[in-house]
């Protein structure tokens, strides 16, 4: 048994699977930074919301139905409803995303 534990982090899958954490968002109109990657967002009723990459590109989403899960790995985001967050023990300044137009042809 080791007794050198990785510490988390992006390339720690276990972490990102476990993800154990629920954080209770609480609607608003302000953008919302978090201090560790989310693996995923349940708005509580009909929401309309926002997400951002490292270049603050918006990605909005309107009328998205109560209970509508969507899972990735956010940092920053707008939800206008209260929201059910599953958050990991990764540091957000760990994790890079990559760049929207990167991922693109």
């Amino acid at each position: 048994m080791s007794l050198h534990w990785p510490k988390p982090g992006p390339n720690l899958v276990g972490e990102y699977q476990a993800a154990g954490h629920i954080y209770v968002h609480t609607g608003s109109t302000g953008e919302v930074e978090l201090k560790f990657l989310a693996k995923s967002i349940v708005p509580i009723a009909t929401a309309n919301m926002q997400f951002f990459d490292v270049d603050s590109n918006t990605h909005v989403l309107s009328s998205v139905p109560a209970g509508t899960r969507f899972e990735g790995k956010f940092i920053k985001f707008k939800c206008n409803v209260d929201a059910l967050l599953e958050i990991t023990n990764i540091p957000a300044s760990t994790y890079f995303h990559p760049l929207t137009a990167s991922m693109k042809y």
